[in-house]
């Protein structure tokens, strides 16, 4: 009798110890699915973030040319160079930065009723200056600036040309030209020298 008591308690202990074995490799199996293991010493991967970043768009705008600094403009006996200036922002967030171009055209000033004309011209010295928007920015990289001296009236006029790799961010495109007055020129208001902008999506 005392005999098998002790085989009874051997099966108990032996099931015992096998159930609390199988239990302890399921842990360990359920540990391995949900975490990497980590070595002391060795870095463990967490996984990507997964995050995508889509692109955005190419816009500009222009603000209204200010002509011979906001000042008036009085009757000569001579000749008079008047210079005129006007901001294009332009904000490339397309990502992939294939390029972009700024141009500008201008029809010429009449004065008077059937009066004596003049075209517009970029400035002969430093014609467009191109900087990162306030509070953003850019990578310009190798931008093509505008011909010191261009007529905007006898063709379209590239004001700035970026890259493809270049232009990404928004930028502030100062130009600078200037007109002919002509001594000839009388009272009266003048006609015409209406400057266009366009923002074109490739170098």
């Amino acid at each position: 009798m005392q005999e098998y008591k002790n085989r009874f308690l051997k099966v108990c202990l032996c099931a015992t110890l096998m159930s609390s074995m199988v239990m302890g490799v399921m842990g360990v199996m359920a540990g391995t699915a949900s975490a990497a293991t980590c070595t002391l010493g060795t870095p463990c991967s967490a996984g990507g973030v997964g995050i995508t970043i889509t692109g955005g768009t190419l816009s500009a705008n222009t603000n209204s040319t200010i002509v011979n600094n906001g000042n008036a403009i009085t009757a000569s006996n001579a000749d008079q160079t008047v210079p005129f200036r006007f901001l294009t922002q332009v904000s490339d967030g397309r990502g992939t930065a294939p390029g972009w171009h700024v141009s500008a055209s201008a029809t010429p000033l009449t004065f008077g009723t059937g009066g004596p004309t003049s075209d517009l011209f970029l400035d002969s010295s430093t014609p467009v200056t191109v900087t990162c928007a306030a509070n953003a920015s850019c990578i310009p990289g190798t931008l093509t600036i505008g011909a010191a001296g261009a007529d905007l009236v006898a063709a379209p006029v590239t004001l700035v040309s970026a890259p493809a790799g270049g232009g990404r961010g928004s930028f502030n495109i100062a130009t600078l030209g200037n007109f002919t007055v002509p001594a000839s020129a009388g009272d009266g208001t003048a006609t015409g020298g209406t400057i266009a902008v366009t923002v074109d999506t490739a170098p």
